[in-house]
């Protein structure tokens, strides 16, 4: 697994890239910690595994990585957000559980690609589990679709199996993101 600057996921880099000063810390440089670092802080510390929300990773990446971050305008859309400097088109996912290899649909891959192509931008999946925050550039990985009966969806209720093109990107070959929730 890499650890390197975030900047080795997009096309250009970026003239900002701090440094994460501790664990469990986003503070860039300064003595007084912003008020997300507490609550992360706050939350990392009451024991046991914690999940970070989509809008939390969104925050991390902004203040820590891409300052010019702008979330997707439509809540449903098959992207996240983007950096206009990075030229990066990012899906974010959260991840309850650490695995070595994470899951990617076929559906969400092609659109990320199609659409960050279209645009001239690298399509990035970006996930954070309990062990880390971890960068795919989508032009750079070579996955294997396999057809898997999954759940309709995950967080909304609908636990019926439907049959699902997955592939799985190993952790091996992303751009591992310093700092937030390292352990």
């Amino acid at each position: 697994m890499q650890k390197v600057q975030f900047a080795q996921i997009g096309q250009i880099a970026p003239p900002w890239h701090y440094r994460v000063r501790g664990i469990f810390t986003l503070v860039l440089d300064d003595r007084h910690p912003d008020a997300l670092t507490a609550h992360l802080s706050a939350k990392l510390n009451l024991g046991g595994l914690y999940q970070m929300s989509e809008l939390e990773l969104f925050e991390i990446l902004r203040k820590s990585f891409l300052p010019d971050l702008k979330k997707s305008a439509k809540q449903f859309s098959r992207f996240d957000c983007e950096s206009e400097f990075a030229k990066l088109h990012i899906e974010l996912k959260c991840r309850r559980t650490h695995y070595d290899d994470l899951l990617i649909e076929k559906k969400k891959f092609d659109a990320l690609v199609e659409r960050a192509d279209e645009i001239g931008f690298a399509p990035c999946y970006i996930n954070a589990t309990p062990q880390g925050i971890y960068a795919f550039n989508l032009h750079k990985v070579q996955v294997t679709w396999e057809n898997h009966p999954m759940p309709a969806t995950t967080d909304f209720g609908n636990a019926q199996l439907v049959e699902k093109a997955v592939g799985f990107l190993p952790i091996a070959q992303a751009v591992h993101l310093p700092g937030a929730v390292d352990l």
